[in-house]
């Protein structure tokens, strides 16, 4: 079983599973290298209850309706062909059949990974040496192209592991100013965002278990009411059962205001730094396949350099024999060197151009989190105060709890609403249910009906798709 997703145009319907939106996320960068595509969520370990959830599968079809509708409207994405193939291409046989001939026209020899990184250790698998599935290793022409992409690859590595010892310097275009630029500005912005995502988790799990201790608190002292009623004034009440019945019911409600306000920061605040994260994060991979173009280019040249060396002590030495292949070889040394020039500088104005785009969005989605966090702390810092103004009466406190009104938080609210609830419906101003009069029953009130959902912290490692079929 599996879970299939509808992907709706002006002219057809296809569907499609949560693996083919990560291979058209793979395809793009091979296709569009440079590009800056958005992040998809990954896939994470569940359990098959977990995985076939009604909440699973609802938060997935959010995600990959965004992602494919910033995909449709990118300038540099609109028109790739994994896309068209995508969005057209009947699932099953249609759909594999397009994945395979696009493969063929322009392998994907990233082995999966669009995260390049300098330090890392190359394999010589199939797939990086740009063997795709179906191709073998046969006689003639075959076998000498395959030899030729193993040594390019090897080469590759040499050059990687000359410029890690900084033995070797990576040939540059006329944009190296510009993608420097661009590339400290995106390592300075990932320090600050994941510093602050981290400090928003911490901020919002702090609301969530204040929110829990406030209703067990409320829980205790309505027991300790009914125990002390049970004990010292069983057919009426004292002062000790009206103040603990009243500090048990403002802690129960305010628990439900402080966990609503928990919630929205949540969504509008750690959220939303998860993704700005990603869209720092997809800069970053852009620049990332505009250094494997880099490598790739300088690899060609030295190629050039080292063939052009044989060659030359070839002629040296007379071996009129091996001149002819060494000079094939330079040939087709330098033919793919013009061909990875021409990629290199096509990535690089790429990067330059989805950078001046993208750039303006980072700070426009900055300034938008700002300001929604500093309206979710007006608001129910509002509620607060209100409601601790409205126990006040209750404790005879000799110190004046500051109140708040209308006025405090227009910037914050468009409506009219009646200041004694808010747009949930949550009760403020009337928390304790009255001016600060005994309730006419003794008794204590009822704690709120469940406590808030204590705040879990899971992490795992591996991916997984879910499959059920809807």
């Amino acid at each position: 079983m599996y879970t299939s997703y509808r992907v709706e145009t002006s002219s057809k319907f296809v569907r499609r599973r949560y693996s083919d939106f990560r291979w058209l996320y793979q395809r793009l960068h091979t296709e569009r290298p440079g590009s800056i595509i958005p992040i998809i969520p990954h896939t994470r370990a569940l359990t098959n209850d977990k995985k076939f959830s009604d909440e699973l599968i609802h938060e997935r079809q959010i995600q990959l309706g965004a992602f494919l509708a910033q995909v449709c409207d990118h300038v540099e994405l609109a028109d790739a062909p994994s896309l068209t193939a995508f969005l057209s291409a009947e699932m099953g046989d249609e759909f594999e059949t397009q994945k395979k001939d696009l493969q063929r026209t322009k392998p994907d020899t990233s082995g999966g990974s669009n995260d390049i990184d300098m330090n890392e250790d190359y394999s010589f698998s199939s797939e990086s040496v740009g063997l795709t599935s179906g191709q073998t290793v046969g006689n003639g022409a075959a076998t000498t192209n395959v030899r030729q992409t193993v040594r390019n690859v090897v080469a590759r590595a040499g050059v990687l592991m000359k410029i890690r010892t900084g033995q070797e310097e990576l040939e540059t275009t006329e944009q190296e100013a510009e993608i420097l630029s661009i590339t400290e500005y995106i390592d300075e912005l990932t320090n600050h965002v994941k510093g602050l995502n981290h400090d928003a988790t911490v901020l919002v799990k702090s609301g969530k278990e204040t929110a829990v201790s406030l209703h067990d608190m409320g829980q205790s002292l309505f027991g300790w009411a009914l125990a002390h009623q049970s004990k010292h004034c069983p057919e009426g009440s004292d002062p000790t059962v009206n103040m603990l019945s009243k500090v048990s019911k403002f802690s129960g409600e305010l628990s439900s205001v402080i966990k609503k306000k928990a919630d929205e920061e949540t969504t509008d605040f750690e959220h939303a730094l998860v993704e700005l994260q990603q869209l720092v994060h997809s800069i970053k991979v852009a620049l990332n396949k505009r250094k494997a173009h880099q490598v790739t280019y300088t690899t060609r040249m030295k190629q050039i350099s080292s063939r052009q060396a044989a060659l030359g002590k070839l002629q040296r030495k007379g071996q009129t024999s091996k001149i002819s292949g060494a000079e094939q070889a330079l040939a087709d040394a330098e033919r793919e060197a013009v061909a990875a020039r021409k990629d290199f500088e096509a990535v690089s104005q790429r990067v330059v151009r989805e950078a001046e785009r993208v750039q303006p969005d980072v700070e426009r989605k900055l300034t938008q989190i700002i300001k929604d966090y500093a309206k979710i702390q007006i608001e129910y810092n509002k509620k607060t105060l209100d409601a601790w103004s409205k126990l006040a009466p209750h404790l005879d406190l000799d110190v004046a709890v500051p109140t708040t009104t209308t006025s405090a938080i227009t910037s914050s609210s468009s409506s009219g609403d009646d200041d004694s609830s808010d747009k949930d419906g949550v009760p403020t101003a009337d928390l304790l249910g009255g001016s600060g009069a005994e309730d006419d029953d003794a008794r204590p009130p009822p704690p709120s009906e469940a406590p808030p959902e204590a705040p879990t912290s899971e992490k795992t490692d591996s991916e997984a798709d879910e499959e059920v079929f809807i």
